[in-house]
């Protein structure tokens, strides 16, 4: 018989432990405190199996003591599982404190009773089979009883506790902790039994213990219920958004969740969609059919969706089939997030046209295919775009894109592609006779008269190059044509330039140009070249000083070849401070020479407004020559005024307040105008003898009156005049009639060097 029982205990232990494993794995509180009970379970085995047959007296009592402290403990440990396992450990938490108080009181004593025997004592004695053991007697009852009251207290609460959950447990799990509740209280009831009567020779709570420990693993950890596993996917497939039909093996439809219903209408049968996904599967019997997945595109009663579909067999354990189902799972969503990254990737946000990079890929392929054919590419550019942002806002600059766009797309044909390649510039692929020059010319001047509620004019300039036979890419294509744009882009009348070749030509050149620039200047290539200035009886008076480039290769290399040049790469400003530093220093030489009389008129770009501090320039350059003002005199130009026009009417005042005289040099050309007579109070008018050229002989006297007119505004004004571009006699005899003080053109000098300029007017 105390083979049969050892043999129990190791196999329970064993079983109890292994399962145990699996708690140790896990980071869960409530399974750690599990842990902590089976832990006190194998301690109560062995100290009672051990209380009992040692032979040594004071070991037995103590083994006993071990027996009860441990007991207490795993009682406590089952409690608090309990209340974290239902979630209940707020509720219990000052009865959990009490209870760890009096525990440790509890344990305290039985640990003193083996020295003070105040509890229990041992007395060996033999079994009516005779096997020697130790027998436990009640020493002091006192003590024994607060240690059974107790555990009978702790025993009281984990059965009420179990008895609640029970009766607010769902029908799915009151199952196992009615089992739990029976194993406990039978295992708690022999406790109490055995502490009661300590005789016994065999300890049968031990067995109670385990094997509620083993359940309660086995609860814990493993056991779900069927019906809770048959509620709860019922439950997903009644909630879950992923539609769902099944079909029983004789391909019939015998079930299709709301989230289905939603996708085809609340209308549907079962029997409908039979059709519906035969149909999905090309009409293929189910049962003859692969597994597979599929993208699919359903009209809803909510809009067009998009679905991925999958189609999935069930089989039985032997891996027949005994049916299938779909499973339609909604990316409208997603395909909608990536239909709007993919057209920001490609389109411009502004406009909604293609942005540089689609264009190009666009414009590329079909270039491939058609490159025998006949195409254009029309890009646009808006002069002064950046004046317009600074002048009124960038809202107002997007607005304007945003209607320039509406209106190019308006006379584009259907097949043009149409982009915004940067900033303002706009570009378009089209089939040559499907260009309509008349229709575009009106968009343009559609756009002209956007903002003419705030008196300004959107001048838009194109380029057009044609694609035939080109094996060049898109992107230098549109270079092409925006090379083209370059070149009208300061003639205000003409609005489309056609690439010619040209055009690269110069484009080569203007490169070269730029990147000779630093040498040339370092080494003094450029040149400062005088024009004189003339009193109407021939008298030199000053002159005007402009810029010859005198290359060791190329030779002289007129202004207007590299002048635009450097305006548009940003270097003009610097070769301006080479010619202002060379005219003042000529100036100081003449002063030394006793010819102070003499001035020279040096020009301001709108660059040099944009890139130097002026004032600073051109006072430092007259203290550093010792030179005077009034001989340094200063000529600007409606067009470089025109940014920060109230800046620079201050900088105008405080050059004058200084000693500087100001002159308005081309004034009759292009589209000057009165304005610029009304805000700037220039010292010298310079006009332009072009006015007069190329006109009608019905027109000449007209034009002479203008002038006239001009010349006597100016004197109105106490505004100096001096004319320029003077070729012929009549025209000086007509103009000193008019009142023109000074003269300068080829009738009396063209521009030379200085060398020839003082030799030719200071030597005579």
């Amino acid at each position: 018989m105390l083979t049969v029982y050892f043999v129990g205990i190791l196999i329970f232990l064993g079983v109890m432990n292994w399962m145990a494993f699996g708690v140790v794995k896990r980071k869960s509180v409530v399974l750690k405190t599990l842990w902590n009970v089976v832990l006190f379970i194998n301690l109560v085995v062995i100290s009672s199996v051990l209380s009992t047959f040692i032979p040594n007296h004071f070991a037995a009592v103590f083994s006993r003591s071990v027996h009860y402290i441990t007991t207490q403990w795993m009682l406590f440990y089952v409690l608090l599982f309990f209340e974290r396992y239902t979630k209940k450990s707020e509720d219990y938490k000052y009865v959990r404190r009490i209870t760890f108080v009096v525990s440790i009181i509890n344990s305290v004593s039985l640990l003193l009773n083996p020295f003070f025997g105040h509890i229990v004592i041992g007395e060996w004695t033999q079994s009516i089979s005779g096997m020697s053991f130790w027998e436990f007697i009640n020493v002091k009852p006192g003590y024994y009883i607060f240690h059974f009251i107790y555990i009978t207290i702790l025993s009281l609460f984990i059965f009420l506790s179990l008895i609640h959950r029970v009766v607010i447990a769902s029908q799915h799990t009151r199952m196992k902790y009615m089992t739990t509740l029976v194993l406990i209280s039978s295992s708690i009831l022999l406790e109490v039994i055995a502490s009661y009567r300590s005789e016994h020779l065999y300890d049968y709570p031990l067995f109670a213990y385990m094997l509620s420990m083993i359940l309660i693993i086995y609860y814990a950890l493993c056991y779900v219920t069927k019906s809770v596993v048959e509620k709860t996917l019922t439950q997903i497939m009644l909630e879950t958004d992923i539609g769902t039909v099944c079909f029983d093996a004789e391909e019939k439809c015998i079930y299709a969740n709301d989230a289905m219903k939603k996708i085809y209408g609340e209308k549907m049968k079962l029997n409908d969609y039979e059709e519906i996904c035969k149909t999905d599967l090309f009409g293929v019997s189910l049962n003859k059919q692969i597994e597979k997945s599929f993208e699919k595109e359903v009209v809803t009663p909510l809009g067009k969706r998009y679905f991925d579909v999958s189609f999935r067999k069930l089989k039985d354990e032997h891996g027949n089939d005994i049916g299938c189902y779909f499973l339609y799972q909604d990316k409208t969503a997603f395909m909608k997030k990536a239909l709007d990254d993919c057209y920001r990737l490609t389109h411009d946000e502004i406009t909604g046209f293609y942005n540089r990079r689609r264009f190009i890929e666009i414009v590329d392929k079909n270039h491939r295919r058609h490159r025998d054919d006949e195409y254009y590419i029309v890009c646009t550019d808006i002069k002064d775009f950046k004046l317009l942002n600074d002048l009124f806002d960038r809202i107002t600059g997007n607005d304007v894109l945003r209607r320039m766009s509406e209106i190019f797309a308006e006379i584009m044909p259907k097949s043009a592609v149409c982009a915004r390649l940067q900033s303002d510039r706009f570009a378009f692929y089209l089939k040559k006779d499907e260009f309509n020059r008349l229709k575009y010319l009106n968009a343009i001047g559609t756009i002209s008269k956007l903002l003419a509620e705030k008196d300004y004019q959107i001048l838009v300039h194109t380029g057009i190059y044609e694609t035939k036979g080109c094996e060049e890419s898109a992107s230098t294509m549109c270079d092409r044509a925006h090379m083209a744009i370059s070149l009208i882009k300061e003639d205000y009348n003409k609005k489309i330039s056609f690439y010619d070749k040209k055009f690269l030509v110069t484009a080569l050149r203007e490169k070269r140009y730029t990147s000779e620039f630093e040498v040339a200047l370092s080494k003094r290539q450029f040149k400062m070249y005088l024009q004189a200035q003339v009193t109407p009886n021939g008298n030199v008076c000053g002159a005007e000083a402009l810029v010859r480039w005198i290359h060791p290769e190329s030779g002289l290399i007129p202004p207007y070849e590299f002048i635009s040049v450097f305006e548009k790469s940003g270097l003009i400003h610097k070769l301006d401070l080479f010619i202002w530093e060379e005219a003042a220093k000529k100036l100081a030489e003449w002063k030394k020479e006793g010819r102070d009389d003499l001035h020279i008129s040096v020009n301001i770009s709108t660059k040099d407004f944009q890139h130097l501090d002026l004032f600073a320039t051109f006072t430092n350059l007259v203290r550093k020559y010792g030179i005077s003002p009034q001989k340094l005199k200063l000529e600007i130009t409606e067009s470089s005024m025109m940014l920060d026009l109230e800046k620079q009417l201050l900088l105008i005042d405080k050059l004058q307040n200084f000693g500087f005289d100001i002159e308005i040099d081309d004034f009759g050309s292009g589209y000057s105008s009165l304005n610029m007579l009304k805000s700037i109070h220039a010292n010298v008018l310079k006009l332009d003898m072009g006015f007069l050229r190329n006109i009608k002989e019905v027109d000449a006297l007209r034009a002479k009156d203008i002038l006239k007119s001009t010349v006597n505004l100016a004197k109105v004004l106490k505004m100096t005049v001096i004319t320029e571009g003077v070729e012929t006699l009549d025209q000086v005899e007509f103009l000193t009639q008019a009142g023109s003080d000074y003269f300068q053109g080829y009738y009396f000098a063209k521009p030379i060097s200085v060398g020839d300029f003082e030799e030719k007017f200071l030597k005579q």
